[in-house]
């Protein structure tokens, strides 16, 4: 094993991460992607936040909860503030940002440090979880409608005639209406 001066752990597999996870999962600064398999056997790929496992997913959510508390120790806190208050909080932070990648979330916080609100003084005023989000999503690129073709048909449709005999060939037959010398909706005498 050996780390090089960009904080990544080598070893006898793929590359890791300081967090000593595999690149693509949780805790290396992106969301990665995991494949499923659909109920034919075809993969399906699941991505962000949903595609993690469970304890993927809390290992995402406890590194934001981390980077959101040194985040918030940068600006003015009352000592008094109980601990379950802070939590609540840090909890806020961490379903807000969710489905943020770690990149992400570092790139909005640099952003916000650059161009974020600040007092007369020049003082950066304390943020939200939602100023990041919102800087998030300024930066993803706009997703674009995909257009589905129409399915082509490789065979003709059936005919009137074709259907009515497949029917009878299964021993199917409708009911008719209007039978007898009777239109259907009109009485004997041609009155309704």
């Amino acid at each position: 094993m050996r780390q090089d001066t960009s904080g990544t752990i080598t070893t006898l597999g793929a590359p890791r991460s300081r967090t000593g996870m595999p690149h693509g999962e949780r805790g290396c600064g992106t969301l990665g992607n995991s494949v499923a398999l659909r109920q034919d056997g075809l993969p399906v790929q699941a991505n962000g936040f949903s595609g993690l496992s469970p304890q993927q997913q809390e290992a995402h959510r406890a590194k934001i909860g981390v980077r959101a508390q040194a985040i918030l120790d940068q600006f003015w806190r009352d000592n008094e503030t109980p601990d379950a208050v802070r939590a609540v909080e840090i909890e806020g932070w961490m379903d807000v940002l969710e489905n943020c990648s770690h990149g992400e979330i570092r790139m909005a916080w640099a952003t916000y440090q650059k161009e974020g609100p600040r007092s007369q003084a020049g003082r950066l005023s304390k943020p939200d979880a939602g100023a990041l989000y919102r800087i998030i999503h300024r930066h993803r690129p706009t997703p674009k409608p995909v257009q589905v073709p129409e399915p082509v048909r490789d065979a003709p449709r059936v005919t009137k005639e074709q259907a009515a005999k497949i029917l009878e060939e299964a021993g199917f037959r409708p009911k008719q209406f209007g039978h007898h010398g009777r239109q259907a909706g009109v009485e004997k005498n041609g009155q309704y």
